[in-house]
């Protein structure tokens, strides 16, 4: 039996017949952390775009963009393909919560 509280015209109009897949509805700064802590790639951008759906690049640049301001990621102009954790990055991956929430319990 399946009970269902909402018409079929909220079914069929208003909500999706698939979700959005989770690499484009979450922040991704935890993510890119963990990618570069586990050493997977010299980029979360590269790795990020290989992904089956892959998230928006403006995203992936604004989470990079936070990183660096929390200052959990150093970024070279002359080498954009690089991206570089700090001590303090290092530590923020081990910890499972939001990079600006980590840097305040460190």
């Amino acid at each position: 039996i399946c009970l269902k509280l909402y018409s079929s015209q909220t079914a069929t109009k208003v909500m999706k017949s698939e979700s959005e897949p989770e690499l484009r509805r979450v922040p991704l700064e935890e993510i890119c952390l963990s990618i570069l802590a586990s050493g997977l790639a010299k980029s979360a951008m590269d790795f990020l775009s290989k992904a089956p759906q892959p998230p928006d690049q403006s995203t992936v640049e604004a989470a990079l963009k936070v990183l660096e301001d929390v200052g959990a990621v150093t970024r070279n102009p002359a080498l954009p393909k690089v991206d570089q954790l700090t001590p303090l990055g290092q530590h923020l991956a081990k910890i499972p919560v939001d990079a600006r929430l980590g840097k305040m319990l460190i």
